[in-house]
This record gives C-alpha cells, structure tokens and sequence, in this order.
C-alpha cells in the first residue's frame, strides 16, 4: 500500500496502489499541499476509510448489473413487447456471455470489433452460423446498451457507434418465399379441405397482405363491408397487432393504414360474420363488434405460432407443394399484385410500407422478366403515335407534338375492385 505524489505538465496528482486497485488523482496545489493530501489519504486507508477506492466501481458498474436496470427501466417501458424480448434474448445469449463480467466503462470500440469479427467467423460443421442481420442486431443492441450508459455517465462514450463497415458474415440471408398464383389455389383448397373454418383467415392473409399479428388482431368491427359488393367502401382499418405478447400497436406509424376488400373476400367475410352474430345472439350478446374475428374454438386469441405448426404445414403437405411460412402469404400477396399489373406505390400503401423504395427493393426481384410487357405497352403506345402523325401529314394538315398517355405507359392504380380474388 502507498500513496506517491507525482508531477505531470505542471499539476501535481496522488497515485494511490492499494491492494492491486490503482488510481491517480489530480490534486493541484504546490509540492507542499499535494504532500499533505497524501498523508491524509494514505492514513483513512489505514484505518479502513476506502471511499476513495471505491468511487471508480460505483461510477462504472458491471455490464450485466447494469443491462438489468436498461432493460426493465428503459427498453421495458419505451418500446413494444416485442422488442424488450428481443433485446433480453440478444443480452442473454450474445453480450452477457461476452462483455457482463467486464466494468460498463471498460469496453473499448477495438473490443467491440473483436466481437463482431468473432460474431462473423464462428462457424458449425464448415457453415457460418449467424446471418449480417443477425449481427446487426446484436451490435445493434449493444449500441442501444451504451447510449443509455453514455447519458447517465456510466460511460464516457459509446464503443459500438461509428464502426464503420462491419465485416460481411458468410450465411446467406433466407432468401424471400411466394406462392405462385396455382400454388396458392392449391394451398386453398386444401385449407377448404382440412380446416373449412379457417378458410375466411388464409383467405384473407392471401387477399390483403397483412402481417400475421395484424390478421390476429383484427376486430369484426374493423371491417367495412359496404352496402353491395359495388360499393367501394370495402376495407379493413388496421390499427393493432396480436403477439406472443399480447396485443399492440402496428409495427410502424405507417402499419395503421386502411386496406381494400375484394368482392369475393367480403363475401366469405360476411357470410362467416353472419354465423358468428347468430350464435352471439344465441348468448344474449346484440353485438360483435369488439371480438376477434379469427378465435381458437375455445374462443382465445389464435397464438402467431399456430398458424404455421397446426394449420399451414398440414395444408402444404395435402396440397403437394413446399411448406411455406405465414410471411410467405404477405409476399404472395404483394408478388401476385405487381405480376396482376398494380403499381407499386399502391401494392407499398396496402402492405403498409414506411416508402415505395421497401416495396420495390423487396419485391422488384421476385418477379423477373414481369417489366417486359411495360416495354411492350411503351412502344405500343410510341407506335399509334407515330402512325397518327404520318396519317395527318398525308392529309395536308400540320403535325403537332402530342403527349403520350403516361398512364397507359407506367400502368394506372387500379381501383379497389382490382384486388386479387382467389
């Protein structure tokens, strides 16, 4: 043990060695007061006094002390569910493992680095075990970690911010699935087969590209079924979400959104409404406005993971064709719209995307050689042009420029009843 006084650019500090623990501080002063400090200091750690020592650990506490308070105090209360769980599995299984014995303020950006190159190089039986997003997501977390530690200065800086380009993981991203148009009669009618009463569900899913906690939590009051199969008010308001925990908020700002109905969709829709209001009837009830339109048959909420496990693989397999996801119906939808000539933006409105840019990056490569038949109208449409000048340049009369019909160029919105019917 000692406590040494020491000389650096003109200010002087106390370097205290107590028990392994060292720490220096800046006292100032002359020579004469510097020296004093050091008795003083030296004598309260003789007699037990180890405040001074201790101050560093209570500044900077372990990482996984600490993630404890960030999740239930912050991520718990500002995010969705869905996120908080998220972010306590990657802690568990990614950072605690890595970083929790380590003081917050330890971690330096060249440890961070270390970590993601190990995230990107672990491989199982020759094969790379964890996707970029996956790594995404875990520096992602670690990120979030530190900008809360960083603003209540349990560290004086963020070491996963500005890392710069983050080394390219080996494993492929699962590649996007969609039915195609026959598939997805097939899929349907095996559903018809097994699981009539879960016909008016995938049917849906397949008619509006909703998200599978949206279709979980719709309401039947949340439909507008119009006063004929004329009338355009067909729609869904989409306005909540159903999960393994509990009911929320769309994903986005942009998920609460009205989505069309097509004619045939608002027909099996009706006559499954029908059914349901008579046996509400039955029960005393003058309303099901607030019940769930898809329900287990003891009337509980359809949990996310049944929908594949009890329902989709058994269907895929009646049906002769790959098994596919829940996800995939929300890609049929969208890849059938663009391959059925609806425009992108209106496809990006009705599946809830925050741009057009997601829809078009997401979906444009699923549907190779479907932008061939635009080419086709666009050279049609230069063709009756040119053919109407030469005719009036033969009658004497002058030619003037005229526009071409853009609309028959890019391909018009089309309207509501244009949404596809299975």
């Amino acid at each position: 043990m000692g406590v040494k006084v020491k000389k650096l650019r003109g200010s002087y500090y106390i370097q205290i060695n107590f028990k392994g623990q060292r720490k220096t501080k800046k006292v100032g002063g002359t020579l004469e007061s510097a020296r004093e400090i050091a008795k003083k200091v030296e004598a309260k750690l003789i007699m037990g006094d180890l405040g001074i020592i201790a101050d560093d650990k209570a500044v900077s506490p372990l990482v996984s002390e600490y993630a404890e308070r960030w999740l239930e105090k912050h991520i718990h209360v500002t995010t969705k569910p869905a996120t908080y769980a998220q972010y306590t599995q990657l802690m568990k299984t990614h950072i605690l493992p890595q970083y929790g014995h380590k003081r917050v303020d330890a971690i330096t950006p060249e440890h961070v680095e270390d970590f993601v190159y190990l995230l990107v190089t672990k491989k199982e039986n020759g094969a790379c075990v964890y996707a970029q997003r996956t790594i995404g997501a875990i520096i992602g977390c670690l990120r979030s970690f530190y900008t809360y530690a960083v603003k209540n200065q349990k560290a004086k800086f963020n070491p996963a911010a500005k890392l710069g380009k983050i080394a390219r993981s080996g494993k492929p991203e699962r590649e996007i699935e969609s039915m195609t148009q026959r598939e997805s009669e097939l899929f349907l009618g095996a559903i018809a087969d097994l699981f009539p009463e879960r016909y008016p569900l995938f049917l849906t899913a397949l008619s509006t590209g909703m998200r599978r906690g949206e279709l979980l939590g719709l309401k039947w009051g949340d439909c507008a079924f119009g006063e004929d199969e004329e009338d355009s008010n067909r729609y869904f308001l989409v306005s909540r979400q159903f999960s393994a925990h509990g009911f929320g908020t769309p994903k986005t700002p942009h998920s609460r959104r009205r989505v069309d109905m097509s004619k045939n969709l608002r027909a099996v829709l009706m006559a499954a409404r029908d059914e349901r209001l008579i046996a509400a009837m039955m029960a005393g009830k003058d309303s099901i406005a607030d019940e769930l339109m898809f329900l287990r048959e003891d009337g509980e909420a359809l949990t996310p993971r049944t929908l594949s496990t009890r329902f989709m693989e058994p269907a895929c397999q009646q049906a002769g064709i790959r098994t596919f996801t829940p996800h995939a119906l929300r890609h049929t939808f969208a890849v059938l719209m663009l391959q059925n000539g609806a425009s992108l933006k209106y496809v990006s409105e009705q599946m809830g995307h925050s741009s057009i840019k997601i829809t078009a990056d997401v979906y444009g490569k699923l549907q190779p050689g479907a932008n061939i038949s635009q080419i086709d109208r666009l050279n049609f449409a230069l063709q009756q042009n040119a053919n109407g000048a030469q005719t009036r340049e033969k009658s004497g009369h002058k030619s003037k420029t005229e526009n071409i019909d853009l609309e028959v160029v890019r391909g018009s919105m089309p309207s509501r009843e244009h949404l596809i019917a299975y």
